[in-house]
């Protein structure tokens, strides 16, 4: 009985494999809808993957003038936005993309980073963290124009800027504005990104990035 009981059970086990192997075996459903991987061809894209005559993109102009204060270790800047939208709807404000703001304190990355535990956190680690807790970071937006030097209206969240037009910018036209602002640069050595500083005292000078 027991020998009978183990052969059934071997048979069901390999049966139970089988059954694994030939679904993840089986051949793709020939009828599967495509769009995930070519999209059907519409107005806005041709079949060959080419821009269709329903294509749009927006475009936005930059003339930026910047200052290096290598002894704050600071950048000062301002610029000149144009922005042309091309797009069919009218816009009631635009976003400002602000990466820098990733390094103010109050950042929702800073605040919400995890660690594995003081086993898995280096000495160097930990010091970029208490580092980034009094560094001032971020950007100082300082003023936010129209073409005729008017204040417009702007919110700044997070690493984003929404800036309100004056007049809702239509379809086919563009805006120009300008931003005037500076933020403290971190130590590269102590604080890793993508930007920041290192000094070196043997020649006593400043490596930017």
């Amino acid at each position: 009985m027991l020998k009978h009981i183990r052969v059934h059970w071997r048979r069901l086990c390999a049966a139970s494999f089988l059954l694994a192997f030939s679904a993840s075996a089986a051949p793709k459903d020939p009828f599967k809808q495509l769009d995930d991987l070519w999209p059907t061809p519409d107005t806005t894209r041709r079949a060959s993957g080419a821009p269709g005559p329903g294509y749009w993109q927006q475009r936005a102009d930059y003339v930026i003038d910047v200052e290096l204060d290598e002894a704050k270790n600071r950048i000062i800047g301002k610029e000149k936005i144009t922005y042309h939208n091309h797009s069919q709807d009218t816009l009631d404000y635009l976003w400002l993309q602000l990466d820098q703001n990733l390094f103010d304190p109050k950042a929702i990355a800073a605040q919400s980073r995890t660690s594995s535990g003081p086993s898995g956190l280096s000495y160097k680690s930990f010091e970029g963290l208490l580092l980034q807790q009094k560094f001032d970071g971020g950007y100082k937006i300082t003023a936010v124009k129209d073409a005729n030097g008017k204040l417009l209206k702007h919110v700044v969240v997070q690493t984003m800027m929404r800036v309100i037009p004056s007049q809702p910018l239509k379809s086919g036209k563009s805006i120009t504005f300008s931003v005037e602002w500076d933020y403290n640069i971190n130590d590269a050595t102590k604080m890793r990104a993508r930007t920041g500083y290192e000094y070196f005292k043997e020649d006593k000078n400043h490596l930017y990035a």
